[in-house]
């Protein structure tokens, strides 16, 4: 697994079924690489031709990779299981109770959810924002919060166990991360399999599960089309139950669905081997 791996084979095959797994996002965003992985790239993408079977979580990252493939290139998603009970929606209050998980990173936009929770409050909707995770923009989003003057709705209780995320998403009304770009998008599969609507930046893989009845997917970087999306995917929403919203991602994401397709493909790299042998 990841980019790095195909290095090593670099200037020859193993002589076992070879099955490499990818999940980097570089391929799909090469703008947000470092430079000299940008000027890299372009020779080391043909490396993702030799192994036997390629797997990629979502057909937004097999694209690139299939455009530099003749072999098979399978998806298996990421592993999402979902919560032993499933926590019911809270009760609708005045306040609109955000969550969001993710790295204080540029790619994740944080400073972006703050501007939204300010652009909310400009439509007379008064938001909350609990954004677990940590990273370099914490002070940032913390000081931008303070000149917006949402300090007092912007909670960051930094990185937290599967425990504390649940217990996050269980009192959250809705999952909100303004993503510039990712492959599949955990974080939101997982609020949905918790019961919890969505509305997340539409670039990369996750407009391949997010059904339009439960969430929305933004495709500008703009804290009023956020905010936009988020009254009306609130207003879309608020009949259903968590048992509803859970329903439409089921158990594609589960371990036993995940192990499932990496037995296919490590079945279909010894297939491939065996005809190269013949």
């Amino acid at each position: 697994m990841a980019f790095s791996a195909l290095l090593p084979f670099a200037l020859g095959r193993p002589d076992a079924p070879w099955v490499h797994t990818e999940h980097w996002s570089g391929l799909t965003n090469p703008g947000t690489l470092p430079a000299v992985w940008q000027v890299a790239l372009p020779v080391l993408r043909p490396l993702l031709a030799r192994p036997d079977v390629v797997t990629a979580v979502c057909e937004y990252l097999a694209r690139p990779i299939r455009d530099v493939r003749s072999g098979r290139t399978a998806i298996v998603p990421c592993i999402v299981p979902s919560p032993t009970s499933l926590a019911p929606r809270p009760e609708r209050g005045e306040v609109l109770r955000l969550a969001a998980v993710g790295g204080l990173i540029d790619r994740k936009d944080p400073v972006l959810a703050v501007e939204t929770v300010a652009a909310l409050r400009e439509r007379d909707v008064v938001a909350e924002l609990t954004w677990v995770g940590s990273g370099p923009l914490r002070d940032r989003v913390l000081g931008r919060a303070n000149e917006l003057g949402v300090a007092n709705r912007v909670h960051l209780p930094g990185v937290q166990d599967a425990t504390g995320v649940s217990d996050v998403l269980a009192g959250a009304d809705m999952f909100f991360l303004p993503t510039r770009a990712d492959n599949f998008c955990v974080s939101a599969a997982e609020a949905l399999v918790h019961g919890r609507p969505v509305v997340v930046g539409a670039t990369g893989g996750q407009g391949e599960y997010i059904r339009s009845e439960v969430g929305s997917l933004v495709d500008v970087q703009d804290a009023g089309a956020y905010a936009d999306a988020i009254v009306a995917t609130d207003a879309r929403t608020r009949s259903l139950d968590a048992a509803e919203i859970a329903a439409t991602i089921g158990d594609r994401f589960s371990p036993e669905s995940v192990q499932q397709g990496y037995a296919d493909a490590y079945r279909d790299a010894a297939g491939a081997r065996r005809e190269a042998g013949r």
